[in-house]
């Protein structure tokens, strides 16, 4: 059981680190679109 939590533990740091870049990536891509308009 240890050695499950551990291992989720890490892939949720992984999953949420490229969470974050995607949610950057999209705000990005909004702001861009909001000046155009």
């Amino acid at each position: 059981a240890p050695n499950q939590q551990v291992r989720n533990g890490h892939i949720k740091r992984i999953t949420d680190n490229d969470i974050q870049s995607l949610v950057l990536e999209i705000e990005g891509t909004n702001v861009r679109q909001g000046f155009s308009v």
